[in-house]
């Protein structure tokens, strides 16, 4: 109004900040500008003196005219595309917050993309390589939930709309293994898919998979366990009643996990139970005749060995009648009998296929797709005998933080519905990424979150898992839609 500047309730009188405003200068007059008049232009005189025509003959030339040759055509062709490597990740690497929280089957909507720092961090260092090898690579992040035959149906839909080229490598790991597996056996007919390489992938099953399916306990790696911590307890909370419950019904691909080689044993008699006589048995299905190659397809097999692997489980019958461990519940002290030949999660006979196995090393699950010398391997199946192969070298990838196997001290927030953003002690905020933000090796204080829920009701969930493994969730429910801040104070 010309007398106060307001910002909310105060007022600040003009008196005080007149003085700091500096008056706008005044504008000097412009002077005017005379224009100098041309002088006229002198007349030149026409010149008289007439100039003689030329009288010397021009002799003919008799040298002949050779004739003209038309150049051929030569048939340049443009360079071929370089390949299309589409990499396949494992189970929970995916996430679709709008999907995952709402504890429902089937596609709820929302984007499936990589858990925004750790599973970037497990798959960054083998994209990279590929790239640097002079490959395009696309990923295929799918909802881990449903079988593995619908995500190979999936995949081939992802191929025909998104790849623009008649040469398309697949790279699985763990059960995207499984899904570049079930696609090839589908869909070799008529693919442009040409190579599949599968990294530490369960054709057999992984004994881990038991717990799950039959307990409703995840065991395996800790990330895994961690984000499947939270999913099922949220699901038992509103939904079912049990963990195995809530498997059975949201997550039936796992199922296709089982192992299909005998693997329980009866404490009572010390023998391994027939897998005919249980009720936990795979439903994956697999052609026997997959090997390399498979039709027109190139396969490999890259494995893990030397690392502490569940072979087997000891069971009992259970003192009380429940709706888990129908095949028997593990013993609780050292039920579980392991074997160095193996990643950690899958045994070596369960990833090995006859005519198949490129490379045993001894690596972890994880480390599988991020050591030096499995990227080369990986890199040298795809680049095959080519006398057009780059030249490539690990070490040009150091600038490439590698994956952790061993998951440092981690912070999760996973809110929905809502739009939120973290502002740790100290460092820049960070906003959220479909619904989730993570921190690693989060420093102690306070945190401030920013949440802007997007429904009247939506929850926050804040998660952690230490340096020592242990995990833990908590989750805060919002009855608005308004903002709010709340605080959250970790200490280690």
């Amino acid at each position: 109004n010309g007398l106060v500047w307001s910002i909310g309730e105060a007022y600040v009188p003009k008196s005080d900040y007149a003085p700091y405003i500096t008056p706008a200068p005044t504008p000097l007059p412009t002077p005017e500008i005379t224009a100098t008049p041309e002088p006229s232009p002198t007349p030149i005189p026409p010149t008289q003196t007439p100039i003689p025509p030329t009288e010397t003959p021009v002799p003919p030339t008799n040298t002949p005219v050779p004739p003209t040759e038309t150049p051929i055509p030569t048939n340049t062709q443009a360079p071929a595309k370089p390949p299309t490597v589409i990499i396949i990740p494992g189970i929970t690497a995916s996430w679709n917050t709008n999907a995952l929280m709402q504890c429902q089957p089937g596609d709820n909507g929302g984007t499936w993309t990589y858990l925004p720092v750790v599973a970037k961090n497990l798959y960054a260092v083998s994209e990279q390589a590929l790239i640097h090898a002079g490959y395009t690579v696309l990923h295929f992040p799918y909802d881990w939930r449903i079988p593995v035959s619908q995500n190979a149906d999936k995949l081939a839909q992802f191929i025909a709309d998104k790849v623009n080229n008649d040469n398309v490598y697949l790279l699985g790991h763990s059960m995207g293994g499984l899904i570049a597996r079930s696609y090839g056996e589908k869909y070799h007919t008529n693919s442009t898919v040409k190579k599949i390489l599968t990294v530490g992938a369960p054709f057999e099953g992984s004994v881990n998979a038991y717990y799950t399916w039959s307990g409703g306990e995840f065991l395996g790696d800790l990330v895994s366990k961690f984000y499947a911590t939270l999913l099922l307890s949220r699901c038992t909370q509103f939904k079912l009643k049990t963990g195995a419950d809530a498997i059975h019904t949201f997550i039936p691909s796992i199922a296709d996990l089982l192992p299909t080689f005998p693997y329980l044993i009866d404490k009572q008699t010390g023998t391994l139970i027939p897998i005919p006589s249980m009720q936990a048995q795979s439903t994956l299905t697999k052609d026997s005749s997959y090997q390399n190659p498979y039709f027109s397809i190139t396969t490999g097999s890259l494995l893990g060995s030397g690392q502490q692997t569940a072979k087997t489980i000891t069971v009992t019958v259970p003192k009380k009648k429940t709706s888990i461990w129908d095949d028997g519940q593990p013993v609780r002290t050292n039920a579980i009998d392991y074997s160095v030949d193996g990643d950690g999660t899958v045994l070596v006979q369960s990833a090995q296929i006859n005519g198949n196995t490129l490379s045993t090393q001894v690596h972890t699950h994880s480390e599988l797709m991020t050591d030096p010398e499995s990227v080369q391997t990986i890199v040298s199946f795809f680049q095959g005998n080519s006398r057009q192969n780059r030249t490539f070298s690990v070490e040009s990838l150091q600038s490439t933080r590698p994956y952790e196997d061993v998951t440092p001290a981690l912070l999760s927030f996973v809110g929905y519905p809502m739009k939120f953003i973290v502002f740790p002690p100290h460092g820049a905020p960070v906003a959220d990424t479909n619904g989730m933000v993570e921190l690693e090796n989060p420093e102690d204080g306070n945190y401030r979150i920013l949440i802007q829920p997007t429904d009247p009701r939506s929850t926050l969930s804040i998660g952690s898992i230490d340096s020592s493994g242990d995990i833990s969730w908590k989750s805060h429910d919002f009855h608005t839609v308004f903002p709010r801040i709340m605080h959250f104070h970790l200490k280690k």
